[in-house]
């Protein structure tokens, strides 16, 4: 491997030590291990409100988060002279933790008329229609939802139109969780979009660790860390080829300053027909000893992803707060290395005015290998997400894994939110504007999502709602979609409803 390149894999290792070595770290048993999910885009805005503003201190890029995680930066702030919007952004969070750690029954309905493919975390569109039931227990140490859905016309690769996404159990140990889970995860800092691991693909089914808890090491010698925190998981990937393809991710972030959060995360393909199986080409995956330059005596042990993350916001607890954030990704395709990059920038805002909050995004994201926006050489341009002995690449179903325009494209988008003074009915208004360069080497095959080469220009205009005194929570969207290359109506109406049948007490 060109020397160039040794420093990623040398960060590929280094994290998964770094994280074997935390799972085994004693900590105290904690609170409610239910799971957030990422999807929650008012939870999501109004952590990122709470944090960006110093009122909260918390990791805001690895999802989805825990009950206890938010309940312990909660109980550790001081919320002395803070303004009304953060105090009412703070009431909704607790409001949503409520919610998400007490019995219920939900029923859920959604509807995509045109099946655009998803550009909106509220909104993972992966079909026409769906129809979901949801049941949901916990106590202090556990947590347990299950929900099952009926989609109508999916965008997804697969001949079942029923799952269970948005199912966990979730138990508390020795300071960690642990979930078997099929829920949506998202990595790094992007509003918009995220190079490695994103919501826009169905839930691949894991096992998943997590710490507790998000406290700095004791020792001297580590303590300059800050609070820190990591995630580890298990997966099977369903419909793909080759079948029987595991996932085994990790991702470490710490806060080392305040304002400024880190990460290093890895997303790595083992095993499957056909595929090396051994306890040594598992350890030569994990230790990033993966890199083949000779197939013809040598078999690469798996593909991977592996890419570190910052968001950096000012301390500022009053006024307007800035937020630069950026996250890197090297692939690893069959004979390449992790130094063939792509990744997602962006810049966010936030200012109070007269009770409401107002939050402006801009946000680029580049899965064309080795361009990064002019940045790299460009010498081994190509798609992002392919490889050869993985041949559905970072995709699962037909839907990216990472970016929700998939490889090969880039994307340019900005986003205005207001959320005005919550008058019981929370009410929120979203605007979306975008331009993406999509499939620019050619045809995508198992893009189900964006696989023509053109150019797409896109708009969203969305209001949601969350009824306090009833638990109804709703969303409705305008989407346009101007793809000529591809199949589906430019212009389509997103909406959602979920109503308590049992609410919690």
């Amino acid at each position: 491997m060109p020397a160039t390149f040794e420093p990623l894999r040398r960060l590929a290792a280094a994290t998964f030590i770094a994280l074997s070595c935390a799972a085994v770290a004693p900590l105290a048993w904690c609170g409610s291990p239910a799971l957030l999910d990422p999807g929650n885009a008012a939870l999501r805005d109004d952590l990122a409100w709470l944090v960006d503003r110093g009122a909260l201190q918390l990791s805001l890029g690895t999802w989805p988060m825990t009950v206890s995680l938010v309940e312990d930066s909660i109980a550790r702030c001081d919320c002395t002279g803070l303004y009304p919007e953060d105090l009412e952004a703070l009431a909704h969070v607790k409001r949503a933790l409520q919610r998400a750690r007490a019995r219920s029954v939900t029923l859920g309905t959604r509807l995509n008329s045109a099946r655009h493919p998803a550009i909106d975390p509220l909104v993972p569109a992966r079909g026409r229609g769906q129809v979901s039931v949801a049941a949901q227990e916990g106590g202090d140490d556990w947590a347990v939802r299950l929900q099952g859905n009926a989609v109508a016309q999916p965008l997804a690769a697969s001949d079942s139109r029923a799952t269970l996404d948005g199912s966990y159990a979730a138990f508390n140990g020795p300071g960690l969780v642990v979930a078997l889970a099929a829920v949506d995860r998202w990595w790094g800092p992007g509003q918009h979009a995220s190079p490695m691991l994103s919501n826009a693909a169905p839930a691949v089914p894991t096992l998943l660790l997590r710490r507790a808890a998000e406290t700095p090491f004791e020792s001297p010698w580590l303590s300059w860390v800050g609070p820190w925190s990591y995630e580890l998981s298990v997966g099977r990937l369903q419909h793909y080829r080759p079948s029987g393809t595991h996932t085994l991710t990790m991702r470490l972030s710490a806060r080392p300053l305040s304002g400024l959060e880190l990460g290093a995360s890895r997303y790595v393909y083992w095993g499957g027909a056909g595929r090396p199986t051994s306890l040594g080409s598992l350890w030569r995956a994990l230790a990033g000893d993966s890199n083949v330059d000779d197939p013809a005596t040598e078999t690469d042990p798996s593909n991977e992803l592996a890419g570190i993350d910052m968001r950096w916001s000012p301390p500022i607890l009053m006024g307007p707060s800035l937020s630069i954030y950026g996250q890197v990704v090297g692939e690893d395709e069959a004979n390449a290395s992790p130094s063939h990059l792509i990744g997602t920038f962006g810049v966010q805002a936030k200012q109070p005015v007269a009770g409401h909050r107002l939050e402006f995004t801009l946000e680029a994201s580049d899965t064309e290998l080795g361009r990064l926006w002019g940045m790299a050489d460009g010498r081994h341009a190509a798609p992002a997400y392919r490889h050869s002995a993985y041949p559905r690449g970072h995709y699962h179903q037909g839907l990216p894994i990472g970016a929700f325009f998939g490889g090969g494209g880039r994307s340019l988008g900005a986003g205005l939110s207001w959320v005005p003074p919550d008058n019981g009915h929370g009410l929120r208004f979203h605007v979306r504007g975008w331009r993406a360069w999509l499939g620019e080497r050619g045809f995508e095959a198992i893009n189900a999502a964006y696989g023509h080469s053109g150019r797409l220009d896109g708009a969203l205009l969305r209001v949601q709602g969350d009824a306090a005194a009833s638990g109804l929570r709703w969303h409705a969207a305008l989407s346009v979609q101007r793809y000529a290359a591809g199949p589906r109506r430019s212009v389509g109406l997103q909406a959602g409803i979920e109503l308590p049948i049992d609410p919690a007490d």
